[in-house]
């Protein structure tokens, strides 16, 4: 039985090395990738919403790869397997499934907006956020104090890299300034305790 996740997990190699390369490629090579211009996930309609006006310069344009969780490939849902494993999860569901492709972009500020992955319609508590990092790149993932929002842990993308952490957290992305882009996959989980 699972305890609930209340620490940010870090795994390096987290997914078999062959695996891992196969299901890269896989993403590189889609033809699913949409260019969202100044676009967001919202996990209350399943829907991508613009970004507003007075918000535009605190994000950047992506690309997004977003899955439909009713209708994994087998590789894909290996994946997600794999990491509910080694967050010793075993009864979830998937609520949002994305790879986003976040370009150098220098204009922008030093992170995107601070934000928590928990739906708005959860009442239990229990979801976990899970970043996969595609490749090694620049751009931190960033999380902050709920008193004060000062950041308090950051880490680095590093391909095959797991980081998993209680969805309800403060946390946001940050652009890659000396790679071109930063490739992540993003999974967030409802879960049984």
């Amino acid at each position: 039985m699972a305890n609930k996740i209340t620490d940010i997990i870090v795994i390096d190699d987290a997914i078999p090395k062959a695996l891992f390369n196969i299901w890269r490629e896989e993403v590189y090579n889609s033809n699913e990738w949409r260019y969202y211009p100044y676009t967001d996930y919202n996990p209350i309609n399943q829907g991508v919403e613009n970004v507003s006006e007075e918000h535009k310069l605190d994000d950047t344009p992506k690309f997004q790869l977003m899955y439909d969780v009713n209708n994994l490939t087998h590789l894909t849902q290996s994946i997600v397997d794999i990491q509910a494993s080694l967050c010793k999860i075993s009864s979830y569901e998937i609520t949002r499934m994305r790879i986003n492709a976040l370009s150098n972009h220098r204009e922008v500020p030093q992170h995107h907006p601070i934000h928590i992955d928990t739906p708005a319609d959860d009442k239990s508590g229990l979801v976990l956020s899970c970043i996969l990092y595609v490749n090694d790149s620049d751009g931190d993932t960033l999380f902050y104090s709920n008193e004060t929002q000062e950041i308090v842990q950051r880490v680095s993308p590093k391909e095959n890299r797991l980081l998993a952490f209680p969805a309800e957290l403060l946390h946001s992305s940050s652009p890659p300034r000396d790679t071109m882009t930063r490739f992540m996959c993003n999974t967030v989980y409802t879960y049984n305790v």
